[in-house]
């Protein structure tokens, strides 16, 4: 499937006291050049202004679907809430705290034309930490795409970073995702998953800017966050079997003979940090 201006695509939007930022992230999706939107945002249980915001862009745009969740989430629960919801042939998953340029959808939309077979199609990249002067920052230079790679090599590129999540996304190919509420990194299953079925790609002519806290946040604080529970001594073993899993069901006979064991080594050594990291193995 390719650029066709009847193409509906799903912004989904989840959010927890989001109230900061969400007024800019959510002027960045309603003043899009693509009109066939339609945006979900689930509200985590937020305790802030975030349900008077959101309240607010309910009356300036013509298509929004507002989820309270009346318990607080972890954050692929919530991600999962807001897919759930979807009706469009394509998926974008929104930050309340990122954004990106008015041609941001039409552009890449525009990408499958190129890239007719991508589970994923990406931009430029931009990251920044104040908005009064995310315009003025540089592109950075993220190598995310998959095509004509080996499987090694795929898997070494998605070790860049997870920002291509925030890409169009064929929606489909989330049809089978088991969305697996683990503690730390909850969202590399998910590419892993999309990475199984095609490949990531970029289109130029549009930027993504993703928002990146000056102190940046601590390894326990950041797991916390996404899962509501604590750190154990394990979560890099258990984040590597299921990346692994989410690929299994996209196997072929002889596949499942060598690639399952692959993919989980090359995952747990580079979340390990190599060899050293192996032999510390509680750690």
């Amino acid at each position: 499937m390719g650029y066709d201006s009847s193409s509906l695509v799903s912004i989904c939007l989840p959010t927890r006291n989001g109230e900061k930022t969400l007024r800019l992230a959510l002027d960045s999706i309603v003043s899009q050049s693509y009109d066939n939107l339609e945006v979900i945002i689930s509200n985590n249980n937020s305790d802030d202004k975030t349900d008077e915001i959101i309240k607010d862009y309910i009356h300036k745009f013509k298509n929004v679907k507002y989820i309270i969740q009346p318990m607080t989430l972890s954050s692929i629960e919530n991600l999962k809430a807001v897919y759930l919801e979807a009706q469009g042939d394509f998926i974008i998953f929104a930050a309340d705290d990122d954004l990106r340029d008015p041609n941001y959808v039409e552009t890449l939309l525009k990408g499958y034309d190129k890239f007719p077979e991508s589970s994923i199609i990406f931009s430029d990249l931009v990251i920044f930490s104040d908005y009064d002067e995310f315009k003025d920052k540089p592109v950075q230079d993220f190598n995310f795409k998959t095509t004509g790679l080996s499987l090694i090599e795929k898997l070494r590129v998605h070790f860049n970073g997870p920002f291509h999540m925030y890409g169009l996304i064929k929606a489909n190919y989330l049809s089978e995702f088991k969305w697996y509420d683990i503690i730390y990194g909850p969202d590399h299953p998910l590419l892993f998953h999309l990475l199984a079925q095609g490949d990531f790609n970029y289109i130029s002519g549009t930027k993504f800017y993703f928002w990146k806290p000056g102190k940046p946040k601590t390894l326990e604080e950041r797991a916390k966050s996404y899962s509501m529970r604590d750190i154990d001594s394990f979560y890099k073993i258990k984040l590597a079997i299921a990346c692994t899993k989410t690929m299994i069901p996209f196997m072929s006979f002889f596949d499942l003979l060598w690639k399952p064991i692959t993919i989980f080594s090359f995952i747990y050594y580079n979340l390990k940090g190599g060899f050293i990291g192996l032999l510390k193995w509680w750690d």
